[in-house]
């Protein structure tokens, strides 16, 4: 039997898949907004890339406030620590994926960056729940 805190409990897979949707959705957005401002509108790459890549980031947090039930929150706070947080999976990509995927060098540099990319995803996605629970859109009654 699952305690409270368990990370597989009832409530907290409900957690954990809720995330993997949301950034499921932030994907399809950053992607299908990519190829419609780079290919379709023909817009500079580095202005498509980062417009759409802002975008999913605004889904991704709006659809993580639906999870965690967080609309009574303060928008502000629970931002400020959103943007916290994408600050370090930004860093722990940049600096993970290119080593994880030195390490499978066998299967080739076009599979080995995406099976390494996919790996570091699958355990952000476990540490960002948590976080999202304990601390971005935490309910407590002490300003940040």
């Amino acid at each position: 039997m699952s305690t409270r805190g368990d990370l597989f409990s009832r409530p907290h897979l409900r957690e954990l898949v809720g995330v993997g949707l949301a950034g499921g959705a932030g994907l399809v957005v950053d992607y299908a907004l990519l190829w419609v401002l780079a290919v379709r509108l023909d817009v500079v790459g580095w202005l498509a890339a980062g417009t759409a890549f802002a975008l999913s980031a605004v889904v991704n947090f709006s659809l993580n406030r639906r999870v965690f039930v967080a609309r009574g929150g303060e928008l502000a706070r629970q931002g400020r620590r959103y943007v916290a947080l994408f600050g370090v999976n930004l860093v722990v990509t940049s600096l993970t994926v290119p080593r994880v995927a030195g390490l499978l060098d066998g299967l080739g540099d076009d599979a080995s960056v995406l099976v390494a990319k996919s790996c570091v995803v699958a355990v952000l996605l476990l540490f960002n729940t948590v976080a999202y629970r304990r601390w971005v859109f935490h309910h407590d009654e002490r300003p940040a």
